[in-house]
């Protein structure tokens, strides 16, 4: 019984010994293409690793052998586990958002943080229904995704009436020349990256 023991001990440590070899460039170096992994870990319910990458959520076998994409469902529950994951990640704190590299629009008890492009047409009609939002304090987070779109962002950012500005960029109206260097657009693109943002708003 003892010998038993011995032995199942033994193949315990043994299996953690080879997850703890295990390095994150040793994934990436497995993964077509080596893409850049945020996080990984192993998953001992679900026997697999656990891959974030730029906000997305994949899967490889013990061995490293076996890519899985897709959601992972718990046929006990019906519960979508790799979309729980997914949304626990993508969860901002509000209070961390850097609030002074965005243009407050509007004051109220509740707060919304908006990334727009302000040469995207979805974002102009966003705008004109945030605007009949009661009660909000609205921060706009200029976040382009076009060369036309940035030097919008820019001419907006360093104008002396940034509201003026971005009102007139949504109603297609001339801006006026302006630039500075201390503007936050570059910042903002980072910050949206690190967000995992794909489309242009997040709310608290």
């Amino acid at each position: 019984m003892k010998k038993v023991a011995m032995i199942s001990l033994f193949i315990l440590l043994l299996g953690t010994l080879s997850l703890a070899e295990i390095s994150k460039e040793k994934v990436e170096k497995a993964l077509p293409g080596s893409p850049r992994i945020d996080s990984f870990r192993f998953d001992q319910e679900l026997r697999l690793y656990e891959i974030v990458s730029q906000g997305k959520v994949f899967y490889l076998s013990e061995d490293l052998r076996f890519l899985i994409i897709g959601n992972v469902i718990d046929l006990r529950t019906l519960r979508n586990l790799t979309a729980d994951r997914v949304r626990e990640l993508r969860k901002v704190e509000f209070s961390s958002l850097p609030k002074g590299d965005a243009i407050k629009v509007s004051e109220g008890k509740r707060a919304i943080a908006v990334f727009t492009d302000p040469d995207c047409p979805y974002c102009k009609k966003l705008h004109r229904e945030i605007e009949k939002l009661k009660d909000t304090s609205v921060y706009i987070f200029l976040f382009p995704i076009s060369e036309e779109g940035r030097r919008r962002s820019i001419q907006i950012w360093c104008s002396e009436e940034r509201s003026k500005a971005l009102e007139t960029s949504y109603n297609g109206g001339r801006l006026k020349s302006a630039t500075c260097e201390d503007h936050p657009v570059d910042r903002n693109l980072s910050l949206g990256k690190k967000l995992s943002i794909s489309g242009h708003w997040r709310s608290k």
